[in-house]
């Protein structure tokens, strides 16, 4: 049989095409599981530990290519390397990696991308891998002081509101269209987007971060 190898290479490059292509993040309705992940205002390992209850349901969309082009013991492989990969990366310990910085996804890069300052806002989507982001345009170094967070800061602790209180606001923004248009683009365009915006919304409507208070 061929190593295992020669099949989690490729799956690894598919599967950070996939992030960059159908990113979490630019989906309102998949981001509604996925925020959970973002909305800790700190950064370390106890970070990637912070998940959805629901993202196990959307997750599919994403590895179903995969699962469907690779043994299912490679694809199990895979799934665990990647799951192993992206946990070391939540930490603010590891400032710089050098020349692997232009092709892993890096603590630096992934700072970026939990970041609610402006220059991070839809940036860094790779999973194991930068390269994808560098070549499609949704790549940022890190530069000013990364805030982490959510946008709009929900301000609580209590775990049944940050797991559901999203897909409450989706509702209400749902039923406050009349067109079916904006009803779909509540759900199936950026988490800023408004009738009349670009698909993600206006970057620059995003509201000045300060760094919290330690």
């Amino acid at each position: 049989a061929p190593h295992v190898l020669q099949y989690v290479m490729p799956c690894l490059s598919v599967a950070n095409s996939v992030c960059v292509c159908v990113p979490k993040t630019e989906l309102n309705l998949l981001w509604a599981a996925h925020q959970v992940h973002h909305s800790s205002e700190y950064y370390n390992l106890s970070t990637a530990l912070r998940q959805s209850l629901t993202q196990q349901f959307s997750s599919w969309v994403f590895y179903l290519p995969i699962a469907l082009a690779v043994p299912p013991s490679v694809f199990a492989v895979h799934i665990q390397f990647n799951l192993l990969y992206q946990f070391w990366i939540h930490t603010e310990v590891i400032r710089d990696m050098g020349p692997l910085e232009w092709v892993l996804n890096t603590p630096s890069h992934h700072r970026v991308h939990h970041g609610r300052n402006e220059y991070c806002i839809d940036k860094n989507y790779g999973g194991a891998l930068i390269i994808w982001d560098r070549l499609f345009g949704t790549f940022a170094p890190e530069g000013d002081k990364v805030v982490y967070g959510l946008v709009h800061k929900i301000n609580t602790f209590e775990i049944l509101h940050i797991q559901f209180h999203y897909y409450k606001y989706l509702w209400r923004r749902f039923n406050r269209y009349k067109k079916i248009f904006n009803k779909l683009g509540v759900l199936w365009k950026g988490p800023s987007w408004k009738p009349g915006k670009p698909r993600l919304g206006d970057h620059a409507e995003v509201p000045e971060v300060l760094p919290h208070s330690k």
